[in-house]
């Protein structure tokens, strides 16, 4: 170990010094392109200025002198005729002079006229000073009068330093003399250093001002420093780096050309030659400038050679610790194996137990949707263990009973929070088709930030059947007593309905003939509606859907149920209580049952509470109810009663549960199963002494009530319609058609479905139109009303039909209009029901 940490440290310094001396060539040559970056920069803004300068000066000359023949004709006339010289002299000044006053502030000097001899003739800086010979101290003037052309370029006169541009002047073909412009060399220098960023100077050598007068030497320059040999305006900006002054004062032994020079202080000092006209060495234009750069590529190097050597150091420090790491995982490897050996034994066994117990195992992700499984799989399903040990939730969802899947969904809904157990029973397909009863019993917890569902399945199947066959029985038993009572009760009706009619046939008196026939109908409806309780407690008789005024019936019934009584009633409907979706008569039955056990429990006395108001149901709403989200109509049934005993609640809404003596336990289960037919729920909450609130749930609607009339007075029995009445039963085959040409109409008999089609296509063919059927759903030995429907719509597929029955739980009844039926009618009907059933086919 201690010898490959050695090596490491070796590689560490090998590797940080080669990588120092790559930093430190890459920012020399960064810093050489950014130098060469700041001379161009420099050298662009100075020549921009001058070429400024000469491209003003060729405007001027174009436009003010050639294109002015007067200034040239007057210069003809004073210089080659010699006429009137001092008058064309004054005449040309007035001219020029308001020119000459705006370029001087562009930094103009001078704009001097030569005559081609080299004399001056004008002087517009100067206008009383002419007619000197310039040749002798001007060699820029000799060299323009013997070319003949143009020539620009830097000259230190006696006076300033400046940029020239010398142009001849032509007329009449005759040479005239030169026009001379000046920029002054300090006004480019001190507009720099107005407008633009950084210090800009410039330094003459000593042997380019031998020209310059002593007066304006000593006047306008200084030595830079007493042994120097360059010369700085004396009204340069304070000029006091040491470090710039040693560097110009060394600069003459070098050859000139362009410089930068980085400076301490984060300084840069750029050099530009500047030459004479004649192509000799001047001095320099210096400018000096504060240079972020050289920090920056300074902190760079700093920056990047510590982060380097803190990476290389942390590389070999990581090494180490892996050396390291790795001699304590040989370790841990060799305990996770012996580990792992023990683990999988005591899988194994797990997967005995669960074998051999009937459960399997399992493991949801909520997050990726799969179901990790193990156990008696095989066993319990008859599916492979590989292929059936990871699959996808909707393999598994798929095999729940779709009468199951609804309900076990909803409830594991119910407790998805962290450590919140549920246990849910379901019943789930094999690999034969055939079904287990499961229980489901699980947990919710969170791994990783992920939610999964841990639990498990196990077979409850014989259980179940064991507690079927106990139910069974104890049902056989109770039918036998329900038997006992039903029968009872039919025979009663029966009775009654044999002496009224006995007395209907020996009685000649007309009002009291009315008054048993009212009898005999009220006694048929309490048949039928005991044939309806019976259909609705085997879980038959599908309501009749339709949008119900709720409040009507809970103050109807409720007011009808305690007559006889001293019960207190107090009814608290919301104004703005919503319609509901629900079946009238049924509706009816609920709350009937539930005032006359309020009743019950009070002993005729007390005081019964009854609150209907609007409710919207929410998922995230802590309770038990299994409904949709949606708005409902809540109505609370509160008594005073001794209330329920908590063991008992758990058994309320099964069948046959009781304690009242001579209770049969039908009226609570027969109100479960109603208001679950309607997608409602039902629930109760009781307490020892104080009383029993009984609360439903019906589907709301904002839709308003239906008003049909079922008035048999309103029924046009003029219209004369053609109806097609099959049923297999003579007695109501006779009876509704009696009913039927009592209104009026034309009713053609038949007893099973071949009959109406045939009846059908004898009256078409004879020109006979049939307004509506009414077809009876079953039918023995014959095509009952279902098979009818369709056949006569392949005929005409705008035919009217009514279908009729005496048992509702056939889904045709209770959802007429999916099948091709205008209306509906429930066995035993009477005459307004036939009449509003008709009046619902228009």
């Amino acid at each position: 170990m201690r010898k490959k940490v050695v090596l490491y440290i070796i590689f560490f310094l090998i590797f940080n010094f080669s990588f120092y001396l790559i930093i430190l060539h890459t920012a020399e040559k960064e810093l050489n392109h950014h130098n060469n970056n700041l001379s161009g920069k420099f050298l662009m803004e100075y020549n921009t200025i001058v070429k400024d300068f000469y491209n003003l000066t060729d405007f001027i000359v174009n436009a003010y002198i050639y294109e002015k023949p007067e200034i040239l004709d007057k210069l003809y006339d004073a210089v080659i005729e010699n006429k009137k010289t001092d008058e064309k002299r004054n005449e040309i000044y007035s001219i020029l002079l308001p020119i000459f006053q705006k370029i001087q502030l562009k930094g103009y000097s001078q704009i001097h006229i030569i005559d081609h001899r080299g004399f001056s003739f004008l002087r517009l800086h100067l206008p009383a000073i002419h007619s000197d010979d310039l040749k002798p101290f001007r060699s820029l003037i000799v060299k323009a009068i013997n070319e003949k052309r143009k020539i620009i370029g830097m000259e230190v006169g006696r006076h300033e330093i400046a940029y020239r541009a010398i142009y001849p002047i032509f007329h009449k073909g005759v040479f005239l003399g030169l026009l001379d412009f000046a920029l002054n060399y300090d006004f480019i220098l001190d507009y720099m250093n107005k407008e633009l960023n950084g210090e800009y100077y410039y330094i003459i050598q000593s042997s380019s001002l031998k020209s310059m007068k002593d007066e304006y030497l000593k006047r306008q320059y200084k030595k830079l420093s007493p042994d120097g040999n360059f010369y700085i305006r004396t009204e340069s900006p304070k000029f006091n780096n040491n470090d710039i002054i040693k560097i110009l004062n060394n600069i003459s032994l070098l050859s000139p050309q362009n410089k930068v020079y980085n400076l301490p202080n984060n300084l840069s000092m750029i050099l530009l030659p500047i030459y004479t006209f004649d192509n000799n060495f001047l001095g320099y234009a210096i400018k000096v400038e504060k240079d972020t750069f050289l920090s920056t590529n300074k902190r760079f190097r700093i920056i990047i050679t510590i982060l380097f050597s803190l990476l290389s150091f942390t590389v070999v420090i990581f090494f180490i610790i892996i050396d390291r790491k790795n001699e304590i995982l040989k370790k841990e490897l060799i305990e996770n194996e012996q580990n792992s050996k023990k683990l999988s034994e005591i899988n194994r066994l797990y997967d005995i137990i669960l074998e051999n117990s009937n459960q399997i195992a399992y493991d949801y992700n909520m997050n990726t949707g799969k179901v990790k499984r193990s156990g008696a799989i095989e066993k319990m399903l008859g599916i492979s263990s590989k292929r059936f040990q990871e699959t996808d939730v909707t393999d598994f969802v798929a095999r729940i009973h779709p009468e199951d899947r609804a309900k076990t969904y909803s409830l594991i809904k119910l407790y998805q929070e962290d450590n919140i157990k549920f246990d849910v029973k379901y019943r789930l397909r094999k690999d034969d088709g055939t079904y287990l009863f499961i229980s489901d019993q699980g947990v919710y917890i969170t791994i990783d930030g992920e939610k999964h569902i841990i639990g498990t399945m196990k077979d409850i199947t014989p259980i179940i059947k064991y507690e079927e066959a106990v139910q069974n029985a104890q049902r056989i038993e109770s039918i036998g007593i329900l038997a006992g009572g039903i029968a009872h009760d039919f025979n009663n009706i029966l009775a009654g309905i044999r002496n009224y009619i006995e007395l209907i046939r020996i009685t000649k008196n007309l009002d009291i003939l009315d008054s048993f026939m009212e009898k005999t109908l009220n006694a048929l409806d309490r048949a039928k509606a005991l044939a309806n309780q019976l259909l609705t407690f085997s879980k038959g008789g599908d309501p009749l859907i339709k949008v119900v005024d709720i409040k009507n019936i809970i103050n109807t019934v409720a007011t009808f149920s305690l007559t006889g009584s001293s019960v207190k009633l107090n009814i608290d409907i919301e104004d703005d209580l919503l319609n509901c979706f629900a079946d009238e008569h049924q509706i009816s039955q609920v709350i009937e049952n539930l005032v006359i056990n309020a009743r019950q429990a009070m002993s005729d006395k007390g005081e019964l509470f009854i609150k209907a108001e609007n409710y919207k149901h929410h998922k995230d709403v802590n309770s038990n109810l299994l409904i949709p989200e949606g708005d409902y109509i809540k109505i609370s049934i509160k008594d005073t009663g001794h209330g329920i005993p908590e063991d008992h609640l758990k058994k309320i809404f099964e069948p046959f549960f009781t304690t009242k003596k001579k209770g049969k336990g039908l009226g609570l289960a027969i109100c479960y199963n109603i208001v679950k037919k309607h997608n409602g729920d039902i629930e109760i909450i009781s307490e020892l002494n104080k009383g029993t609130t009984v609360v439903i749930y019906l589907p709301a609607t904002d839709k308003k009530v239906d008003q049909n009339v079922s008035d048999t007075k309103s029924i046009d029995a003029d219209s004369n319609l053609k109806i097609i009445l099959m049923d297999d039963e003579d007695l109501i085959l006779d009876s509704t058609s009696m009913m039927l040409e009592f209104l009026g109409y034309t009713v053609y008999q038949c007893k099973k479905g071949e009959e109406v089609l045939q009846k059908y296509r004898e009256l078409k063919n004879n020109g006979i139109n049939i307004d509506i059927f009414i077809l009876d759903i079953t039918i023995v030995g014959g095509m009952g009303g279902l098979d009818t429907i369709q056949e006569l719509l392949k005929i005409d597929k705008n035919i009217k039909a009514i279908v009729s029955s005496g048992y509702s739980d056939d889904p045709v009844f209770s959802q007429y209009e999916n099948y091709g039926f205008f209306s509906a009618l429930k066995k035993p009907y009477g005459l307004d029901d036939l009449s509003k059933a008709i009046k619902e086919c228009f």
